[in-house]
């Protein structure tokens, strides 16, 4: 049975690739995207683990984890929302010029261990690799009306402004979390519910808004993962 590969490790050596890539590429623009990175690591370690389907994830997770990191970044010099070429940044050059074969652990949690809801990840994974954040916002308040609609069996034409007053408005609510033990406490979740739609949803969903920092992004998105939590935490009121 081969052992799993480690993610400090692996980190490493796409640190290497990269930093390998600078110095020998002819290219003027140094490119280099997720792929060829693969293709490179397997060539240095001939690691056939490599090549495994499942293995895919681990990729994934060690370059976001170094870009949360701000070691990586996507290549400034090509331009578009779906650029997936890779530069190093300064850090980078010199953690890959260190002695080791390893990365200490990233400071910053990753998509995959901060969104617990498969619902929301199967929607918000995608357009967030492709550096598209605006679009896994959208998308993941779109996974929080659904929750709310299909709770409350509500109509398809009906919005976050009729379900989340008619699910958790203190005097009226259809659902209570259990751990609500005041009336205080059950107004405090039907705002900050409001306030999710309508400070990190609605702005972005009507006006050209810019959204850049992924870690600003994982934050919004671990709140929203956090209100899934709440509804389906919550049960009807009697």
């Amino acid at each position: 049975m081969t052992s799993p590969i480690s993610n400090a490790h692996l980190k490493k050596q796409i640190l290497r690739v990269l930093f390998e890539h600078e110095k020998t590429s002819t290219d003027q623009f140094k490119r280099i995207d997720t792929n060829q990175i693969k293709d490179e690591l397997f060539k240095k370690s001939r690691d056939e683990r490599l090549l495994r389907p499942e293995n895919e994830e681990l990729l994934r997770v060690a370059l976001h984890e170094l870009e949360l990191d701000r070691l990586v970044m996507p290549n400034p010099k090509m331009e578009g929302p779906h650029n997936r070429f890779i530069v190093l940044t300064e850090q980078g050059r010199s953690v890959a010029a260190e002695r080791g074969d390893n990365i200490e652990t990233s400071h910053y949690p990753n998509l995959f261990s901060v969104i617990t809801h498969k619902d929301l990840l199967r929607e918000i994974v995608a357009p967030y690799e492709r550096r598209d954040f605006i679009t896994a916002v959208l998308r993941g308040f779109i996974v929080l009306e659904e929750k709310l609609r299909l709770k409350l069996e509500a109509a398809p034409h009906e919005t976050a402004n009729d379900l989340v007053p008619r699910a958790f408005a203190p005097k009226s609510a259809k659902l209570r979390h259990p751990a609500v033990m005041s009336p205080a406490e059950a107004e405090g979740i039907f705002f900050l519910m409001t306030g999710g739609f309508r400070w990190y949803r609605n702005p972005k969903a009507h006006r050209l808004i810019e959204l850049k920092d992924p870690v600003k992004t994982l934050r919004i998105l671990g709140f929203v993962n956090l209100m899934l939590d709440i509804i389906d935490e919550s049960s009807f009121n009697p």
